[in-house]
């Protein structure tokens, strides 16, 4: 259950949104909401967490290219035409789809819990010796290059805390590849938050199945498992896992409110829809996306007729690397419309904030208040 804990947070953000876009979009003079007006009705009739609320409990987990990822693109489209957006459609792609299926690590003959990272492969079952390799940067192998050959690989997913502070922070698709390259024929990682919550991530850092099987254990087993292996040096490890790989189609919802002057000039508000499959995606980008959606109804609701046109974009594929904006962006460029996008904003984890990035452009699409 979504509950209204950080609803100050959260109004202030649909309310700069809200006036943000009224502002580029420069409402026609004929519209009976202002921008301030409108940032204001927003904040006082927000639909945001009730629409976190029914996507979060309704659908869950929604990866791409998946029926629950079909049902949240459903979700989206449906309310949009509900809201009484006539220009609604979808944008379909094609993408390697993943399912979670099996999964049994053991070291030592015990049972360890786990769980696969994404885009690892369908099959896997694997018998090795496993060793420690710290953080696995490339530090990690400086003094054994062949430490990990033919071997399964126990790597901390970020930076041990008694780690040299010159110690270089690498993405765990970094860390994998180095692994893999020195010879590795799986890896776990160890989650690095205490406790021992299992977590998920795409594992190659794009839609690929990597070459190895890949799995995440807890904080506390897996810090056990290294005074282990630094004490004997290495223990016998197995991984079996059965996944579900193959081709499958996402899509991105697209809503068109056509501008009134300069239709042929268009602002996107947008954010990723789909999340991963270990948890509900409230956050990652559940907020973001309804965000985008709650912005959208109060833009219909209140009748706000741009100047210029306003499309709000949820895109898919975005866990497995961007895959849903890629193709946005491919498609724009071939059909020669790129150039017509005037101004961008995304949104993602709108509840957890940690930064505002601008990048861009044209002199008379300033921010509200900006010189």
């Amino acid at each position: 259950m979504i509950t209204r804990k950080k609803l100050p947070l959260q109004c202030r953000l649909a309310l700069f949104l809200a006036a943000t876009i009224a502002s580029i979009g420069h409402a026609a003079s004929g519209s009976s909401t202002r921008s301030l007006d409108l940032g204001l009705a927003t904040q006082k009739d927000s639909q945001a967490y009730a629409l976190l609320n029914e996507l979060t409990s309704r659908i869950g987990p929604r990866m791409s290219a998946t029926e629950k990822g079909a049902e949240a693109e459903s979700f989206v489209y449906e309310k949009l035409r509900q809201f009484g957006f006539r220009n609604v459609r979808y944008e379909p792609f094609q993408m390697a789809s993943w399912k979670r299926g099996s999964i049994d690590v053991t070291v030592e003959g015990r049972s360890i819990p786990a769980a696969a990272m994404v885009y690892t492969p369908a099959h896997a079952d694997l018998s090795a010796e496993i060793v420690e390799v710290g953080n696995g940067t490339a530090a990690d192998y400086a003094q054994d290059y062949d430490k990990v050959r033919d071997r399964i690989a126990l790597v901390y997913m970020g930076t041990l805390p008694e780690s040299p502070s010159a110690t270089p922070y690498l993405p765990r698709w970094e860390k994998l590849a180095l692994a893999i390259g020195h010879g590795a024929r799986g890896v776990i990682f160890i989650n690095p938050v205490a406790g021992n919550r299992l977590v998920t991530g795409n594992a190659g850092g794009s839609a690929n199945v990597v070459a190895v099987p890949v799995a995440v254990i807890g904080h506390d087993d897996g810090l056990r498992l290294r005074e282990e292996l630094q004490g004997k040096g290495a223990l016998h490890a197995t991984m079996r896992l059965d996944n579900t790989v193959g081709v499958g189609t996402a899509r991105n919802v697209i809503a068109t409110l056509p501008g009134t002057r300069k239709p042929g000039q268009i602002i996107v508000l947008g954010a990723h829809l789909d999340s991963l499959d270990l948890a509900t995606g409230a956050v990652d980008n559940g907020s973001g996306a309804m965000w985008v959606l709650d912005v959208a109804r109060a833009f219909a609701v209140h009748r706000v007729h741009p100047e210029r046109t306003i499309q709000f974009v949820f895109f898919m594929g975005e866990e497995e690397g961007l895959l849903g904006s890629y193709t946005h962006v491919r498609r724009a460029m071939r059909a020669n419309t790129m150039g017509q996008v005037w101004y961008m904003i995304n949104t993602d984890m709108s509840v957890n904030p940690k930064g505002l990035k601008l990048w861009g452009g044209a002199p008379d699409l300033a921010l509200p208040g900006s010189k």
